[in-house]
């Protein structure tokens, strides 16, 4: 099975036999279209706005990863920025926190639409599901820690709460 992958599936699909293939995002139709892939890792969202959904027949259940940005900084960076800095970071961070909860939202409306397009769903249940989502995180994580031994885990502590 060959998926177009982003750099952050890499590991965690290889481990699982797959042969990954990293193909720019506007060109995943077409590699879709030629057979160049089977499929594709990407958020629930927003394959109807690229056409995706005219090539997906199967979604697998449970998702792994969060698309989130975060802002990286130690409290001595912190306290050395200016005010007019922290007044500018402050509400874009409260308003990137909200939109934690608002993707919920809106991934459910993307799974129902989905559905409703014919899209089936393959879902692994139970403890399956469970090793699926813990199999993504530690192959995720497993090069970070490789790369910064000192400070990934320390980044992983911080970071992977929702894991």
């Amino acid at each position: 099975m060959k998926i177009r992958i982003s750099p952050l599936y890499r590991d965690f699909l290889t481990s699982l036999g797959v042969q990954v293939v990293n193909v720019p995002p506007g060109e995943i139709y077409t590699a879709l279209e030629r057979g160049v892939v089977d499929g594709y890792g990407w958020p629930i969202y927003s394959i109807f706005d690229l056409g995706w959904n005219e090539k997906t027949k199967y979604r697998v259940e449970p998702g792994f990863y969060n698309a989130e940005t975060s802002i990286v900084m130690n409290l001595d960076a912190w306290k050395r920025l200016t005010p007019a800095q922290r007044a500018v970071l402050d509400p874009a961070l409260a308003y990137a926190e909200g939109l934690n909860e608002d993707y919920k939202t809106i991934n459910a409306g993307e799974a129902k639409k989905q559905a409703d397009a014919g899209i089936q769903v393959i879902r692994f249940e139970g403890e399956d599901g469970r090793q699926f989502v813990r199999r993504a995180y530690y192959e995720g994580w497993k090069e970070i820690v490789a790369r910064a031994p000192e400070n990934g885990p320390l980044l992983r502590r911080y970071l992977a709460s929702n894991q």
